[in-house]
C-alpha cells in the first residue's frame, strides 16, 4: 500500500513537471519563421535588416537543431512512458527532467535571438518590435502547451 502511494505521488509530480516543461514558451521552426516574416512586414525592415535577421535566425536554427530534436524525442518518450499500463515513476521523472532541460535551452536560445534581432533595429522599430514580441508571447501562452507526440 505504501509503495503504491509513493509511486502515485511520483507519477503525479512527474506529470506536473511535464506540464511545466511543455508550458514554457517555445516555438517550432516554422512558427518562428512565420513570426519573423510578420514582424519584418510590420516593422517595414530594409533589405539589409532582413538579411541580418535571416542570418541570425539561420544561425540559431543550426545551433539548436540537436536540442530541438532532443526536446521532441524526450517529450515523445515521456508521453509513451505515461501512457503505459503501469508507468515507471523513475523513468517518467528522468524523462520529465530531460524534456524540461531541453525546453530551458530552447527558451534561452529564443531570448538570445530576440535580443539579437532587436539590435538591428532603429529606436522606433525597436519600440514596435518589443510590443510585437510581447503580444506574440502572450498569444502563444494563451494557446496552451503544444500537443505531445
Amino acid at each position: 500500500m505504501k509503495r503504491a502511494i509513493i509511486v502515485s505521488i511520483a507519477i503525479l509530480l512527474a506529470t506536473a513537471a511535464v506540464h511545466h516543461a511543455v508550458a514554457q514558451p517555445h516555438m517550432g521552426g516554422s512558427e518562428m519563421r512565420q513570426h519573423i516574416t510578420a514582424a519584418e512586414q510590420y516593422l517595414n525592415l530594409t533589405d539589409a535588416q532582413k538579411a541580418s535577421w535571416e542570418a541570425a535566425l539561420t544561425d540559431v536554427e543550426s545551433q539548436n537543431a540537436t536540442t530541438m530534436a532532443k526536446a521532441h524525442t524526450a517529450q515523445k518518450q515521456l508521453n509513451e512512458a505515461l501512457s503505459a499500463a503501469s508507468p515507471d515513476a523513475c523513468s517518467v521523472g528522468n524523462l520529465a527532467i530531460q524534456a524540461h532541460a531541453a525546453m530551458d535551452q530552447l527558451k534561452n536560445a529564443h531570448e538570445t535571438l530576440v535580443t539579437k534581432l532587436a539590435s538591428y533595429l532603429t529606436p522606433d522599430q525597436k519600440s514596435k518590435f518589443d510590443a510585437y514580441v510581447a503580444a506574440a508571447m502572450a498569444q502563444h501562452r494563451e494557446a496552451g502547451p503544444p500537443p505531445m507526440h
